[in-house]
């Protein structure tokens, strides 16, 4: 991860290798939020909720990590419906 300049808006960027396991999981999650409506609407409204009320960028990412491992269940039961392909493969 990389931090913004002090003063900047925090963000976090992640790198990943094309064809790794991180690869894929972040691209799975992203294809199933854009193929399912509910899920992407309800992850939105989490995420805002979150930002909202953690000012704590560590703390953030502690609280969710647990929503997105349940949220990568729908999607991976979703990619196997779906046939879906991993594009960084």
């Amino acid at each position: 991860m990389f931090a913004p300049p002090i003063g900047e808006r925090a963000a976090n960027v992640h790198v990943r290798e094309s064809g790794s396991a991180t690869a894929r999981r972040n691209l799975l999650f992203r294809d199933f939020l854009r193929a399912d409506e509910p899920a992407r609407v309800a992850w939105g409204s989490f995420k805002q909720r979150l930002a909202q009320t953690t000012a704590d960028l560590y703390d953030y990412g502690q609280i969710k990590q647990p929503a997105t491992d349940v949220l990568m269940i729908a999607a991976e039961n979703w990619a196997r419906r779906a046939a879906w392909i991993d594009p960084s493969r």
